[in-house]
């Protein structure tokens, strides 16, 4: 059977649960979460991507795919396997996903995105940065990987939907997404439950 693939990207604590929630509520698609759990590492290893690749192809629906920050870095092995691969994009404010990542991760106590993070466990799927904050080092991280982003859109300019997180409340972004993603008749639903910009 022929199989579509979507892809979605963004930092995290932007949109992405929702989604992927919102991609597999469309006609014979499954589109999971964070698939790789821990897993995959931002510094790219082709074997465990091999192993997560099939399992999404493996999906018995003819629209596949996973929503998760961690597979940026990963997006010309993706490109490789299927050339027509779409991949949404959610960029949410700045300041915002900063302020979220520190409230999410206030308890553990640790910067997973400083160079001398090796305790916890997701440190791995993140980049590293020398700042002499938390929220230096998630800026740092904010930034590096929208202009990742940004050399990836220029590099395949057709596989790329670049979407605001506020715009999963937009109906008419939506359906410009959906369609973007090969949808002919999509049924957008509004899914994030953030509050938008005040």
């Amino acid at each position: 059977m022929f199989k579509r693939f979507v892809f979605g990207l963004g930092t995290g604590r932007c949109g992405t649960l929702s989604l992927a929630h919102l991609l597999s509520r469309q006609k014979e698609t499954y589109v999971t979460h964070e698939l790789s759990g821990k897993d995959l590492s931002w510094t790219v290893d082709a074997d465990l991507f091999k192993k997560y690749y099939n399992t999404i192809e493996g999906f018995e629906h003819s629209v596949v795919g996973d929503v998760s920050f961690v597979l940026l870095p990963y997006v010309p092995l993706i490109m490789q396997k299927c050339p027509t691969t779409k991949f949404v994009v959610l960029r949410r404010d700045r300041e915002e996903t900063i302020q979220s990542y520190v409230e999410k991760t206030a308890h553990k106590g640790t910067d997973i995105w400083h160079t001398s993070s090796t305790a916890n466990s997701w440190a791995k799927c993140y980049p590293s940065f020398e700042g002499t904050t938390k929220e230096e080092n998630i800026g740092l991280y904010y930034d590096k990987y929208y202009a990742d982003v940004e050399s990836y859109m220029k590099r395949f300019p057709e596989s790329f939907f670049l979407l605001d997180t506020y715009g999963l409340n937009d109906e008419s972004k939506l359906m410009e997404m959906l369609t973007f993603c090969g949808y002919s008749n999509p049924s957008p639903i509004k899914m994030h439950r953030n509050k938008g910009p005040a």
